[in-house]
């Protein structure tokens, strides 16, 4: 014999995957409310519709350039020896730092201005259009990963602007192209001419006191300077050393201008000549610099002359060196610059030209219909739920347990109507296994489709469960029943008119004995 009570607790099981279900709850309310739900869901589908159709396309072109940021020479020669002379700013830009230049309205600010005024002149609202707004929505620009190759993009609903708008950005950086570097090799140029005429002044000065001391004292060639031109046109070391050995040996060609300590001051002067140029070349710590001091303060200490004149003699000789050989760097940098300020004419390169894509980026009408359908499916469901949510319509069968409890009940798919019979006979049953019934009262909870309510009472009413069945539409009709089963169905009846007609019930102390729900068997 089948235990109905097993068959009762299987339904429950049932009931609790459908009140769980989350699809479930939020389509029941659309079903429940098919005109209104088919409304919104016309209106919305027609408005995305009309929408594609009118809205107008977005156009897009670009073109990219190449960012040369480097330093002025590969081997950072000039850049070195400005830096020592007192003359800054020549790092090397960072490409960030460029980039956000490029993006700034001191560069850009004309073409925005061509922008507004040509919308303007189209009757456009320029009323709110603003500088960072235009960059933000138009304009894209940014480094392609690990180059220098800036991407620069330009969109606009009207795609005439497109072209016009790219070639003025195009000009724009082609004319900022190095102007900082350009400002700063100009400044450099002129610090170095107003450099080069005060040092001619200061190395003429000490090589004319020079060449008086060597007079006086008989030292040097017969003009008085050691050296006639200590530095080469192109500064090159070997050419220096040939030199400097060439001058230092006709410095004595004349035996009546060289005293008793000729020899020395002869081998002094090399070695002095082979410390500087060694100098250039190796540190203070490096052995051949220590022996070729240690070789010239034997030599000094065997010089007879009077030390005192050698000293100075050696300081002005020095301090001539020195400023030739500051003023011939100087030149040299000066030439240096003119060459970089003419190589960095050219403009940064385009590697592609202004460009108008094909077709429109936005928007696209099949995305944009497909859209459209999906907001119209969620609005048809947003509207049917808030309604009932607004009348206070109960929408699941968990809000009925809540109220009515876990009393007997069983639930009635009505895409299952053929399977009612059966599992309201096992109901009745189960009630006469533990209770007296002779009359049973039905009772539809609010607007429950009239069918379903009959298709009920026909199966209670059957007489072979001889019951006295009755079909309650008012509480008071209610008093001649011994028992009561309630009919419930989501979205028929709200929270608050339950509750009332319970309180009504309450007051007849007649005893409600299970509940049946009318659902319909949506799994997900």
């Amino acid at each position: 014999m089948i235990n109905p009570e097993k068959i009762i607790n299987s339904i429950d099981v049932t009931n609790y995957r459908n009140e769980t279900s989350i699809f479930k709850t939020t389509l029941e309310p659309f079903i429940r409310n098919k005109i209104l739900s088919s409304s919104v869901f016309a209106i919305i589908f027609l408005i995305s519709i009309i929408y594609s159709i009118t809205n107008k396309p977005i156009w897009e072109g670009e073109f990219q350039i190449v960012l040369e940021v480097e330093k002025l020479d590969p081997a950072g020669s000039t850049l070195e020896a400005l830096s020592s002379l007192g003359v800054n700013n020549f790092a090397e830009s960072n490409l960030k730092t460029e980039v956000s230049i490029l993006k700034s309205s001191s560069v850009l600010k004309p073409t925005f201005d061509y922008v507004k005024s040509t919308k303007q002149e189209k009757g456009d609202q320029i009323k709110n259009f603003y500088y960072k707004d235009w960059l933000k929505g138009f304009l894209k620009i940014e480094l392609e990963r690990d180059t220098s190759v800036l991407n620069i993009s330009y969109r606009d609903n009207d795609k005439d602007m497109i072209i016009p708008v790219l070639e003025k950005i195009s000009n724009a950086y082609q004319n900022y192209s190095g102007i900082e570097r350009k400002k700063n090799l100009e400044n450099g140029i002129y610090f170095l001419n107003k450099e080069i005429k005060n040092i001619k002044k200061i190395s003429e000065l000490s090589m004319k006191k020079l060449q008086k001391f060597s007079q006086e004292n008989k030292l040097g060639n017969q003009d008085g300077i050691p050296v006639k031109s200590l530095v080469t046109a192109d500064m090159n070391i070997q050419n220096f050393q040939v030199i400097n050995k060439k001058e230092i040996n006709n410095n004595y060609d004349d035996d009546d201008q060289i005293d008793r300590n000729s020899f020395t001051f002869k081998r002094l002067s090399e070695l002095e000549y082979k410390l500087i140029e060694k100098s250039s070349k190796y540190t203070e710590d490096a052995q051949e610099i220590k022996s070729l001091k240690r070789e010239i303060k034997v030599l000094k200490d065997s010089i007879t002359r009077p030390s005192d004149v050698l000293l100075k003699y050696r300081r002005y000789r020095n301090q001539a060196l020195k400023d030739e050989i500051l003023l011939f760097k100087m030149q040299d940098q000066l030439s240096r610059l003119k060459l970089e300020k003419a190589r960095q004419e050219d403009p940064w390169e385009l590697v592609s030209i202004p460009t108008l894509n094909e077709k429109p980026i936005s928007p696209s009408k099949k995305r944009m219909i497909a859209f459209g359908f999906a907001a119209a499916i969620i609005g048809s469901i947003l509207s049917a739920s808030l309604k009932e949510r607004l009348n206070g319509l109960i929408i699941s069968i968990k809000e009925f347990k809540e109220i009515l409890g876990k009393k007997e009940n069983l639930t009635l798919y009505t895409n299952k109507i053929n399977y009612w019979d059966d599992q309201i006979n096992i109901l009745i049953s189960s009630f006469k296994d533990n209770l007296s019934i002779d009359d049973i009262g039905l009772i539809p909870l609010g607007d429950i489709n009239s069918n379903q309510i009959e298709n009920i009472y026909s199966i209670f009413n059957q007489d072979e469960n001889s019951l006295k069945v009755f079909l309650i539409k008012k509480v008071i009709e209610a008093k001649k029943c011994k028992y009561l089963i309630l009919i419930g169905k989501s979205g028929c009846i709200s929270k608050n008119n339950l509750l009332n007609l319970l309180e009504e019930i309450s007051l007849l102390k007649i005893p409600i004995i299970g509940w049946l729900y009318i659902d319909k068997d949506l799994i997900f």
